[in-house]
């Protein structure tokens, strides 16, 4: 109850009111005073508390420009913007959207090192957006900051029903836009629900902009670096240099990249018209003199010419000049510019064609085989040797001029268009067996087709063997054995005990045996005994399947005649006569070496970092869930330790990212000469490595290993020429004393290192609640 309201005080049989009311009026002001202070001083702490909260964020809107201004690519700059947004403490996840092709691509993220947070972003990557219905969807359309207080219950939205589960509840997403281009989406995740922060908007509001305009700017500039490249290309590829002449001074200048198109040195080009004319032939020069005198009246201001250009080192080159020249109103010669095209390359290749025909015109007379030219389009026969007139009993001219399909020798339009598409599909048809029609009658033959340019026609030049009488006298035994001859795979027949009786050149390919070397031998002693991966009980189980179903496959290791081991795809089967008897076996097997080697490369890519070979997060989190089994199952002690390196940022702003490189291979092999074989160290991402300590290993002995480990990193490192020094902080998490699940473990040992990193840096710390 406030002075003000309460009831006045009565006075006793000794008291004055006289006396007290200057008492009254002084305790009055106090109690005014009083509350105009508090009011005061709560101003003063929300006024400090938002100077606060906009200090922050204006710390990141620097950091954001800082980070935009110092990088050259779009894959430099958005791993570490989102690493900056994420780290002011606000954020778990978050995630950066690209738009290609009208489809929304996750090209970069940035998380707390959690398990929720990884499974949340894993199940990002593998999202496919449609109909618009994602978060980066939505900042699209609405064009603004999307705020939503409450990401588990959009059940529209796709990850909502796991962001419930994890939890994670605000999400805050917004456009990246220059102009009227959307490039992408910004999109934050956080596992505390809270109101949104005033000003938070108008933060973002500006970083969408500003990231829009660099990436644009970064995308200009690529298209900008392509177009380029590809008009020098162009100019390489067709020999083509640019040039213009000033007739005031007499300087002709040739651009930079015309040595090499000219294959000139850069000290042979010209520099003046009287230097380009003395390289010039004699026989030459006076037209050129003169079609440039011509170039200089007005009207006729264009040519064109041909001529021979000689090197200083005596070479002949053929180019082409083409010139264009600048007049005033007055009709006075301003300049003159144009193009040197070499093609004397165009010239030989010309004058090759030519030989090239006559050589092929004489083979084509005298060829001892059939053939014929047609017009590849409509089948027109243009020539015919006089085998083929032979093989077609009639005359030249009732020959050519039509087509092939009015001349019989093609049963059908279909076949002749197949054969046609076959060839301009390689650019010629190899002994391509065919029914052709001779005097009426079908022939087997082997048919060769070339395609060929005549008079600038695109024809066939197409060549007979005739294989009928072979064609009758092969079997289908020969077929088979040609089938098996020309396998890549490894055949054996065997007989009914299962000694060899042959075997195919692709047999002695993969095992180095001869046929000779192989037959009468039985096949598990040749290949599969010695090996020393198979025994007895291995080979009786190939014998019962056989005998049960007549097939066996599977993988088994083989050893070459060199002694070397080879795993194999093997299958075997039984071949049986007509009453059902078996009385041969047939093997077939491949080498899968390569096979086996590309899968554990793949292995090896998934599950270690590409830059120290150390293990990445997935087998870091593999191995952890196998060393926390282990020590339930054995009541033993392990440790989970994170480790940051101290000042690398600066190492990296200084000398750049190829030196940071090669300082982070070296920090992965103190790691690993701090460590035990049964340890395992893992790169997490940028400077961050996660290690786990088992083997019972007691607090004591994890303290020794984090001692070593600051004291390794304390020394400095040499990379190239440089000399550098960081420092590491690290935190430890024990189980079971600090946890007892892997979630907890990589929270605590994090939660840990950000105590050391707080408190003064290149250090160690326990896990303790206090942190």
């Amino acid at each position: 109850m406030s002075p003000e309201s309460m009831p006045p005080a009565r006075n006793g049989p000794d008291e004055h009111p006289q006396a007290n009311d200057p008492l009254r009026r002084l305790v009055h002001e106090l109690e005014a005073r009083t509350r105009a202070d508090a009011a005061r001083l709560a101003e003063l702490s929300t006024l400090l508390e938002h100077s606060h909260v906009l200090a922050r964020r204006q710390r990141l809107q620097y950091e954001v420009a800082g980070i935009l201004a110092q990088s050259t690519t779009i894959d430099d700059a958005i791993p570490q913007v989102l690493r900056a947004i994420g780290e002011i403490k606000q954020w778990d996840i978050v995630i950066g959207w690209v738009l290609e092709d009208g489809t929304w691509v996750q090209r970069y993220e940035w998380s707390v090192f959690d398990p929720d947070a990884l499974s949340f972003l894993a199940e990002s990557r593998a999202c496919r957006f449609e109909s618009g219905q994602g978060l980066p969807d939505l900042a699209i359309r609405e064009d603004k900051v999307v705020w939503i207080d409450d990401f588990s219950a959009q059940a529209g939205l796709p990850r909502a029903r796991t962001a419930a589960g994890l939890p994670f509840n605000n999400a805050l997403v917004f456009p990246l836009r220059c102009g009227h281009t959307h490039y992408g989406a910004i999109e934050l995740i956080r596992r505390a629900s809270t109101d949104l922060q005033p000003g938070t908007r108008d933060l973002f509001e500006s970083l969408r902009s500003d990231i829009g305009r660099f990436i644009e700017v970064r995308l200009y500039e690529t298209r900008l670096r392509e177009e380029h490249a590809r008009l020098r290309r162009a100019q390489r590829i067709a020999r083509l240099a640019h040039w213009h002449w000033n007739p005031r001074t007499g300087h002709l200048h040739i651009d930079a990249h015309s040595d090499e198109i000219l294959g000139l040195n850069q000290t042979d080009l010209p520099t003046t018209a009287a230097e380009y004319l003395a390289m010039v032939p004699r026989d030459d020069q006076d037209r050129l003199i003169a079609a440039f005198e011509s170039a200089r009246i007005p009207g006729e201001a264009t040519l064109e010419i041909e001529h021979a250009l000689r090197h200083a080192n005596g070479e002949k080159h053929i180019v082409i000049v083409r010139a264009e020249a600048l007049f005033d109103p007055l009709g006075k010669l301003l300049k003159a510019h144009g193009t040197i095209q070499d093609i004397t390359e165009r010239r030989r290749e010309e004058s090759r064609t030519r030989a090239v025909e006559k050589r092929w015109e004489a083979i084509f007379r005298n060829s001892p085989l059939p053939a014929f030219i047609t017009d590849a389009e409509i089948a027109t026969c243009l020539a015919a040797n006089e085998e083929m007139l032979e093989w077609l009993g009639l005359p030249e001219e009732a020959v050519v001029g039509r087509s092939s399909i009015e001349l019989g020798i093609w049963s059908s339009q279909r076949l002749r268009d197949d054969i046609a598409s076959r060839a301009l599909e390689h650019g010629y048809l190899r002994n391509h067996e065919v029914i052709a029609q001779s005097q009426g009658r079908p022939r087997h033959v082997l048919m060769n087709v070339e395609c060929v340019e005549l008079h600038g026609r695109a024809c066939f030049l197409v060549q007979f063997i005739d294989i009928t009488t072979r064609k009758r006298l092969e079997t289908n035994l020969k077929l088979t054995a040609t089938a098996v001859e020309q396998s890549a795979e490894a055949i054996v027949i065997l007989n009914r005990t299962g000694a060899i009786l042959t075997v195919n050149p692709a047999f002695t390919r993969i095992t180095g045996y001869s046929s000779a070397e192989a037959v009468d031998r039985t096949l598990d002693a040749l290949l599969y005994r010695p090996a020393g991966r198979h025994g007895e009980r291995f080979i009786r189980r190939i014998v019962r399947q056989l005998a049960l179903t007549g097939h066996w496959k599977g993988e088994a290791w083989a050893q070459r005649k060199t002694g070397d081991a080879f795993p194999t795809l093997l299958s075997l089967s039984v071949i049986y006569d007509q009453d059902e008897n078996p009385v041969n076996h047939v093997g077939v097997f491949n080498d899968i070496s390569a096979q086996k080697d590309y899968e554990e490369r793949l292995k090896q890519l998934a599950l270690h970092d590409g830059l120290t070979g150390l293990p990445n997060r997935s087998l870091l989190m593999e191995h952890l869930g196998q060393a926390l089994a282990n020590a339930q199952r054995q009541g033993s002690r392990m440790a989970v330790c994170f480790a940051d390196l101290d000042l690398f940022k600066a190492v990296n702003d200084q000398y750049g990212h190829d030196v940071g490189d090669g300082l982070l291979k070296q920090v992965a092999d103190r790691f690993r000469e701090c460590l035990r074989a049964s340890d395992l160290v893992a790169r997490l991402g940028g400077d961050e490595f996660a290690m786990i300590l088992g083997d019972d290993i007691s607090s004591d002995q994890t303290r020794l290993v984090a001692e070593k480990i600051v004291d390794a990193m304390a020394r400095p490192f040499q990379v190239d020429r440089h000399e550098l020094t960081v420092g590491v902080s690290v935190g430890i998490a024990l189980y079971p004393d600090h946890a007892t699940d892997a979630r907890l473990l990589l929270r605590h040992a994090d939660e840990a290192l950000y105590h050391v990193k707080e408190t003064g840096r290149n250090g160690y710390e326990f896990f303790s609640t206090r942190t």
